[in-house]
């Protein structure tokens, strides 16, 4: 059985390559250079410092204000920092900005169900499933979502259709 750390530092290896896969085709369609800052930023955001994340992302989202990648990031930050409503104007912003992330609908649900609004989540949250119906990593925030809004036979469905991996098992939450 493989430690926390060492599961940590394969997926801190994979959100890097799925950002660099994301951000260096966005930085050069936006004809910017790559800031390397942002892997600060990512590193902080691995190991769950998000307070640190969003203070370098936001520098970086001023130096680029046209970036999605950063935009978005900063939603992700401001969602586990419990700021929802301020995760929703960056994700509004990332958008703006051109973002097509399939993951942005998942942070949009997460939003909304942080500040109450359980209908839009449980909205977003289906918009993202649409997109990635085999994510079992934010099925339970989707199942929450769906039994605030009294939907518990739909909930318990979806938990018992779709098993996490069990590697990442302990994580609750998608880069």
């Amino acid at each position: 059985m493989k430690n926390h750390r060492t599961l940590t530092l394969r997926f801190g290896a994979f959100a890097l390559a799925a950002l660099l896969a994301v951000a260096v085709p966005a930085a050069r369609a936006q004809d910017t250079a790559l800031d390397p800052s942002g892997l600060d930023a990512l590193a902080a955001y691995t190991e769950r410092d998000y307070a640190r994340a969003l203070e370098i992302y936001e520098a970086l989202a001023s130096r680029h204000p046209q970036d999605a990648t950063y935009a978005f990031m900063m939603a992700k930050c401001y969602n586990r920092l419990g700021r929802a409503q301020e995760a929703l104007a960056a994700i509004d912003k990332a958008v703006a900005n051109g973002a097509t992330f399939t993951a942005i609908d998942y942070e949009r649900g997460r939003a909304y169900y942080l500040l109450g609004q359980d209908e839009n989540a449980v909205s977003a949250f289906s918009a993202y499933h649409a997109k990635a119906p085999g994510d079992a990593i934010s099925n339970s925030a989707f199942a929450e979502a769906l039994v605030a809004v009294g939907r518990h036979q739909e909930a318990l469905d979806r938990l018992q259709k779709v098993k996490p991996p069990r590697e990442f098992a302990f994580r609750h939450e998608v880069l």
